[in-house]
Formats: C-alpha cells, structure tokens, sequence
C-alpha cells in the first residue's frame, strides 16, 4: 500500500547546481536523467538562475525535495555562478524562513587546497541556519583521491531518501508539519549525523583518501599538526571546517523499495544530448540579459606589449603581457587581488587529429546541439550554432584528467573484448588501482585515450555528455589600474608537466592556455620565438590564417586576447583598509604578480595622494638570480623607494647542495614576523603553489611560534587558525 501511494504521488524536485570547471555541472545533469528514468519530476537549474526562480522571496522556494550539487573555488568561496545566490542568501534582507524546505548537498572539493569543501559545508550550515531540513546526508567528494569514491554511493543512497522522504509526505503529515527524514549513509565506526546538526565539526587530514560524509555530533576535530589552513568564505562568517574521511557503507532501502544489485562499475551515463546539422544557416544571435563582460561575453583586449621575464636557460619560461582596455569600463574598478579570466582554445593540430580519430568528415559543418528530454537546459557552453571545428577548440576540455563516466562511454563503444576489458577495469568502483596507475598518474588527453583503444568509436552525441567545458584560466592581476590606467598586466609560466609511466610513454603534457597565449604572441611577432619552439611555424600565411581562425586579429596585425574581470568576491586578498596596517607578503615564482600590483598601489596612494605607508614585507623565491628573478629592477626600486620595507629573496638552486625556500628565509627573521603579527596586528598573503609552498610557509609560522611563546605545535597551530578563520589576518591565493 505505501508503495502504491508513492507511485500515485506527484514525485518533483528542484536540482540546483553552481559549477566553475564544469563538474558539478556535469553531475548535475547525470543526476536529472537519472531521476527522470527513475519516475520522478526533477528541474534543473543553475544557481545564477536564483531570481527567476523566485528564490530572493519568502513563497519562492519550492516544498519538494532540493538537491544542491556545487563545488568550493578560491579560500572556500562559491563558484562565479553562485556568488549571487549565496550572497543574497548569507545577508537575508527579507528575512526569509526556509521551514518548509526539505533539502540534500553533493559538494565537490579537493583537500590539495585549504578550506575544503568550504562553500558546500557553509551552504549546508545556512540553509539549517534559515530553517531547512535536510532529508539526507551531505556527500563531500575529493578531486584529490577521485570524485567517484563518494559521488557514486551517494547516488546510490539517493533514491532510497527520496522514496522515505514522498512516502512520509505522502502518508503521515503534511508538508508544513512533516519532521525532516536523514537517511545516513552509515559507516563502520559511528552512528549517522542527527538532523539537529547544524555545522560539521573536524577538519580533514592532508592524508586521508577515503571518502567523506558530514561527520555524528560525537565526532572530535583532528589533530592540529595538520597543515591546513582554513579561510573562512565570506566577510561576515568562518566557514565550518571539514569533516573527517570515512568510507560509505550502503544502508538498507526505504520500506517498499526494491533493492539495486551491487554495482562493480561506474554506470554507462545517460545520453541525452544530440547534434543537429543546421546547413548554411547564420550564426545564432545569443540574447543578452547584461552588457557585463563574463567568461561567456568576454572582451577582446588588444595587446600593447609583452616580453620574458626568464633568461633562455631557465628552467621554467615565464611572459609578462601588457593589454589594453581603454574600451571598457568593467576593468577600471579592479584592485590588487582580484584576477583576470582568459578565454583560451585548444591546440588546432590537436584537433584537428582527435577530429579525424573520431571519424568527423566535414569538421567546418554547421550544428547545434538539442536536449532529448524535456525540461533540461543545454549546458551555457553548448548553446547557439557553431561547426564541429569549434566545438572541440573552444568548448570541450579534450586535455583535462578523463572521468570514468568518459571511460565508461569508450568501453561501451570497443569492439576488441581486451581493450573494453582494460577500459571496465578502469570504470571498476572497487579496485582504483588501475585507474590510479593510468590515468591519475599519466594523465592521458581524450586523444591518447583514442589511440590507445583503436578499436573505440564513440558517438559524438555521448561524448558531448560526458566531456566537460573547456574552462577559462584565473591569472592574478599584476599591477594597479590606478598606477597603469587603462591598462592589464599579467604574468604566467609556461606550464609543462614532465610524465615518465606507461601505457602512454615518456612524454610532456603542455598547458593549454599558456602555451597558447605564447603561440599567439610569436606568431604575431610580439615576442620572438626561441630555438626550442618547435611547434610554432615562420608562414607568414599560415600564421595570418592561424590567428584569423581565432578571430583575435583585426587583419592589420594588432592581436587581442579574450578576457574578463574575476573579483576577489571574498575580500581576502584585497588591501587593508589602512595603509598603515602592516603587511607581509610570501609569493615565490609568479606568485609575486599580486604583489606587484600591491607595491604600485602603495606608490600610487603615496605619491599622489600623499598617504603614510605602514611596514611591509615581501619574501620572493627563484631558482637563480641571474635566470628567473622576477621583476628584479621593480622589487629593487620600491625597496629603495620605501614602497616596502624589506625585500627577503630566497635563491633556491643558486648555491651547491643547498636548496633554499622562501619558508626557510622566513626562519632566519622569525622574531620580526612573530612582532609583527602578533603586536603589529600585521595581515599575511601568500600566493603561488598550494601543494608545497603553502603548506611550507605554514609550517614556518608554526615552528616560529613555537620558539617565540614556547608553546607546543598543538598551539602554535591554534594561532595560526585563529589568524586565518577569526581574524581574517593570513589569507591565501594558491
């Protein structure tokens, strides 16, 4: 009978999704075709879709069950598609009352950087802050060690809360009076969550690999020897740490539902995307809601100049830019911290091959892509009419770490029994050592994968729902748009990742983007090319048709580069207040370029408007003085100037048999810092690596206070948290 009941009930659900590099949106879509397969009524929207749908007012939000799914960027902060939402919901004007709302999280993170999984964990605490009840247990899944670990058991766990949660809606109580139904994923060591918690507890170890749920009231916080700052996402409230790992064991079902076979591998995803040839028709014109610049509507910036800032023998290459945005205002407002988006494309000669692997026989045809179900909307990436040369240039990621759910398509379209072996192997949800060794470990492109099982030919339609967007890249702003008007400085390295394991041999993985804006700079002629640039070409017609292709040329030789403006939305890399407060600033290799824009922000603000500087420091850190010293004639000049007062670089291959770091620099004037911050009330900013360097700088600052208050790592550590969460005072951009 109960069963009969939910069957005749009205299933619906709202799926919101807010997603930077595609994943969560990606999810969030595998989640829609699933629910529709499984009866329910499910809607999909992003979060910036918050206003349409009505969520800014009181009766707006939905009585059905919510399903957030949404990753964490930056210190914690929201994805650029959920700034909005969560900024309306943290501040709550209309005081709105989320009682009636019944609710779940997937949220996606990577313990490599601090505060994990800081925006879901905050999201969760608010909306039971508001009054919503969560139906069923948060799913916190970690890049670092495959997000399947924990997406795959909380789908599977899903459709049993939500067949407890209609049948208790359905049957006892209305929605008004109902009582929030958890249906935990339980775990070998302790009882599930209860519902009347309101913030996990415990922080995650840089160790641990297993997968992570929200942790019982009972659990206790980690030990304080980890290295992992915390940076609280928004100006107002410390984000809830993270909790502590533990690996899902599957529950028994709802009352009445019918229990799925263990799965051993990842589910062939739902294909529910087409392409459409639309001939000769025009390019579709795209309705703008807003003039504003965005990664969907960026502005083509003409560059002004550009140069290296690395001798030829340097270990790593790295170019300085110079663009122009006398054209737009958007740029103007921007400030030391904040960052720049670059639009960046595929490398054509790869395409071009993945095109031909995958038997595409006019790649200059004309499509479009259309939702097979109703309700679903494209992905903002593949709307509008465009070729398949420019679909797999500049929409898809073809280099990004394959998902199973890719590898899964790739199996289910082999033809040779032992390659659709090797690819289930991969796919298994039990073993991950295969899928450690040859994918995490040799990170193969969409094209190596191609190559590798001849005997694949997936249909361009699945591999549309499983391959994600081709995500801008974030460079930090490297100057003061009041010291240079009208003006963008960046500085990148030329990424190249060294792999030496098989199946895929010996090779160099190159990053996409900064070797693309390198390309474009010699082939323009901006900058020269050097005898190691293999791959760049002297045509003067095939650098002409290139860079037309591109529609970054206005055919008189000035490029332009796509960009757009990306706020520091949580305020923690933007100056103090006062200029008096003192600052130290850590920033090895590029990380200095935020630091550049500080000094001439500090120059600026002292020679034209006659402000009083306070103490600041900046520590740098290269390989050699004479090949990679960053900016060396500035930093010198504002040191001279008294723009800052001290100037510590840290030479790490300089000298024989001793490799120096900017954290070991940072020992050498332990008791200076240790004034400062603990008397001066000075603000720590560290930028650059996340893996190493943070974690070393952090280190520092331990061992500091332990020497200066004699206190033990356990406190020195509490110190150091207590600078980042509560008083905002080391901020970090890694």
């Amino acid at each position: 009978k109960c069963q009969e009941l939910m069957d005749e009930q009205k299933k619906s659900l709202y799926i919101l999704f807010g997603s930077e590099k595609g994943n969560s949106e990606s999810i969030a879509h595998r989640l829609f075709n699933l629910c529709k397969d499984k009866g329910y009524e499910p809607e999909l929207h992003c979060l910036d879709q918050w206003q349409k749908l009505g969520l800014g007012e009181q009766d707006g939000w939905p009585k059905c069950p919510m399903l957030f799914v949404s990753s964490s960027t930056g210190a914690g902060d929201p994805p650029a598609n959920a700034e909005r939402f969560w900024r309306m919901l943290r501040r709550n004007a209309k005081k709105i009352t989320l009682d009636t709302v019944h609710f779940t999280i997937l949220g996606l993170g990577d313990t490599n950087y601090d505060n994990y999984q800081g925006f879901p964990l905050s999201l969760w605490k608010r909306l039971i802050e508001l009054g919503a009840r969560p139906f069923y247990e948060q799913g916190l899944a970690d890049d670092a060690t495959g997000l399947e670990e924990v997406v795959e058991p909380w789908i599977d766990g899903l459709w049993g809360a939500l067949d407890k949660h209609f049948l208790s809606q359905g049957t006892e109580t209305t929605p008004q009076e109902s009582t929030p139904v958890v249906t935990p994923l339980n775990t070998t060591t302790e009882a599930a969550p209860s519902v009347t918690e309101t913030a996990p507890s415990a922080a995650p170890s840089a160790t641990e690999t297993t997968p992570s749920i929200v942790p019982s009231a009972t659990e206790t916080t980690p030990s304080a020897t980890e290295t992992t700052p915390s940076v609280a996402p928004s100006a107002t409230e410390a984000a809830p740490a993270a909790p502590a790992k533990r690996k899902f064991v599957r529950k028994a079902l709802a009352p009445g539902a019918t229990p799925a076979p263990a799965r051993t591998h990842v589910d062939l995803p739902v294909c529910s995307l087409k392409i459409v040839s639309v001939g000769d028709s025009e390019e579709e014109s795209v309705s703008e809601t807003s003039t504003a610049i965005t990664k969907d509507h960026p502005f083509f910036a003409p560059v002004t100049s550009a140069k290296r800032l690395t001798s030829p023998d340097a270990a790593k290459e790295v170019i300085h830019v110079e663009l122009d945005t006398s054209e737009k205002s958007d740029f103007s407002s921007l400030m030391p911290g904040d960052a720049i988006g670059i639009v960046t494309v595929n490398p054509q000669k790869f395409v071009e091959k993945v095109l031909a692997r995958l038997g595409v026989k006019n790649p200059d045809e004309k499509v479009k892509v259309e939702s097979t179900n109703a309700g679903e909307e494209l992905p903002v990436h593949l709307r509008g009419i465009f070729t398949l040369r420019e679909l797999f240039s500049k929409k898809l990621d073809l280099t990004v770490m394959p998902k199973r759910n890719l590898l899964r398509v790739l199996a289910e379209h082999t033809t040779n029994e032992n390659e659709k072996k090797e690819l289930m192997d991969l796919c298994s949800i039990k073993d991950r050592k295969p899928y450690q060794e040859q994918i995490e470990q040799c990170l193969p492109s969409l094209l190596e994968l191609l190559e590798h099982f001849p005997s694949s030919l997936p249909p361009l339609d699945h591999l549309l729902c499983v391959l994600l967007p081709l995500s801008p890249r974030l460079y930090s702003l490297c100057n003061s748009t009041k010291f240079h008007k009208n003006s963008i400085h960046l500085a990148f390295t030329i990424v190249k990742t060294e792999i030496n394991k098989p199946p895929y041999g010996p090779r160099v993985i190159d990053g996409i983007c900064s070797h693309w804006m390198k390309h474009v700079l010699e082939s323009s002629r901006i900058i020269p090319r050097l005898p190691t640039d293999l791959d760049t070409t002297d045509d003067a017609e095939e650098i002409s048709q290139y860079l037309k292709n591109l529609k970054i040329t206005d055919g008189n030789g000035k490029v332009s580069l796509p960009i757009f403006p990306r706020e520091s939305t949580h305020l923690t890399f933007h100056f103090p207040h006062s200029l008096q407060t003192p600052i130290i600033m850590i920033g090895p290799g590029t990380g200095v370029a935020p630091f550049r824009g500080f000094c001439q922000e500090r120059k600026f603000q002292k020679e034209v408007n006659g402000a009083t500087l306070g103490e600041a420091w900046l520590f740098f850190g290269c390989r050699n003085e004479n090949k990679d010293f960053l900016y060396k004639e500035e930093l010198e000049a504002f040191h001279k100037e008294k723009i800052i007062s001290e100037l510590v670089v840290a030479f790490s291959r300089q000298q024989e048999g001793e490799v120096v770091y900017v954290q070991h620099k940072m020992l050498e004037y332990g008791p200076q810092l240790y004034n400062l911050m603990k008397n001066e009330k000075a603000i720590c900013y560290i930028c650059g690596d996340a893996s190493g360097m943070a974690k070393g700088v952090r280190d520092s600052w331990v061992q500091i206070i332990e020497a200066e208050e004699k206190v033990t790592t356990l406190e020195a550590n509490k110190i150091v948290n207590a600078w980042a969460n509560e008083e905002k005072r080391y901020l970090l951009d890694v």
